[in-house]
């Protein structure tokens, strides 16, 4: 489970953050702060408003997906009930896996490279009586949870460092954004949930197709009113970036 939501994460997050560095490295070396942080800020947005809501669909639909795409293989039914349940808490910290590249690349635009690695290390260090008390605890649904736990502290400790170290005055709107995507998401993915549910005996997922259809239907649904909520929110980012995919209406 673990494997399965890193790898495109760190791909998407890795992928954002080279991209935005060169950026952000040239307007740090021309002392351009408040247009360093400008762009930060609009990075950060953008990566939040991608990966929350598909952190909360992972959760909504974690049944579904892990048939999808494990059904083939040698796990029996109680594998893949347990993998879909342990994903749903590694994909509570889904988005800051994302984020946590986006606020590295930020400091290395500063010259510094030495602060995320020492946040990192002792927050790895710190975090060990969680795994240790989490595992024995909840065994493999402790390992995802403990996991989610650090990777969201280590990105709320490098937001801190950064915001102080550019002087990011916008923080607090961030903060806010953060919110109100989060709101939305939640209410985006409990519809999923629901849908999902009732879709089980009309559909099931024992095979490809039906699961398949099953996400589609409910990621669909989820997503729509995710949009919804969050335009009722006034997260006027949801139709900047809507037009920037798909071009005015």
């Amino acid at each position: 489970a673990k494997t399965l939501m890193r790898v495109p994460l760190g791909v998407v997050g890795q992928a954002i953050g080279v991209a935005s560095f060169p950026v952000l490295a040239q307007l740090y070396s021309e002392k351009k702060f408040h247009e360093m942080n400008r762009a930060l800020n609009a990075i950060l947005k953008g990566t939040i408003l991608l990966l929350v809501p598909i952190g909360a669909l992972s959760m909504a639909e974690s049944r579904p997906l892990v048939h999808l795409i494990f059904s083939h293989t040698r796990l029996t039914g109680p594998d893949l009930e347990a993998t879909a349940a342990t994903f749903v808490f590694f994909s509570l910290g889904m988005f800051a896996w994302g984020v946590q590249n986006i606020l590295a690349r930020g400091f290395y635009a500063t010259r510094d490279t030495l602060t995320p690695a020492i946040v990192g290390t002792g927050l790895m260090l710190l975090s060990l009586p969680l795994y240790w008390g989490l595992v024995r605890a909840s065994q493999h649904l402790g390992l995802a949870l403990a996991s989610s736990i650090g990777i969201v502290a280590y990105m709320i400790a490098l937001f801190a460092l950064l915001v102080r170290r550019t002087e990011n005055n916008e923080a607090g709107s961030l903060v806010v954004f953060f919110l109100k995507i989060t709101l939305a998401s939640a209410a985006g993915g409990a519809a999923s949930f629901a849908l999902v549910n009732w879709l089980e005996p009309h559909l099931g997922w024992a095979t490809a197709p039906r699961a398949f259809l099953t996400l589609v239907i409910s990621s669909t649904a989820g997503l729509l009113l995710t949009a919804a909520v969050g335009k009722f929110l006034r997260v006027r980012e949801i139709d900047v970036y809507a037009k920037q995919l798909f071009g005015p209406s």
